[in-house]
């Protein structure tokens, strides 16, 4: 992580590099321009490159992405850590991961 001075803000990088691909999920994080605007607080954007030759193949909006894979996550580890025998699942949250894991542990449910 970066601080941004003197906007208040933080960039952060999550390069990834191998075989099959580069990477990097870059993040932003202004707590100044969230507090005037109706933005998200935290924007993601995730950059995909060739890895033979270093060629930008994509380039998205982090949010979704981010969105559905802790929801997965989160869903195998109800599904891992849960007695067979369960039948109640109680999400407690307040925000988007309290919408997206639900409908994902039914999804996984073996």
């Amino acid at each position: 992580m970066l601080a941004v001075k003197p906007h208040g803000g933080y960039f952060g990088a999550m390069p990834a590099a191998g075989e099959i691909g580069v990477g990097a999920k870059l993040v932003t994080f202004y707590t100044r321009t969230m507090r005037r605007a109706a933005w998200q607080r935290i924007l993601f954007l995730i950059v995909l490159l060739n890895p033979q030759t270093g060629q930008p193949l994509a380039i998205m909006d982090g949010r979704r992405v981010t969105e559905m894979r802790t929801a997965a996550i989160s869903a195998v580890a109800i599904w891992a850590m849960s007695a067979q025998d369960a039948r109640v699942l109680a999400i407690l949250g307040s925000g988007v991961q309290d919408r997206r894991v639900a409908p994902a542990a039914i999804h996984a449910a073996p």
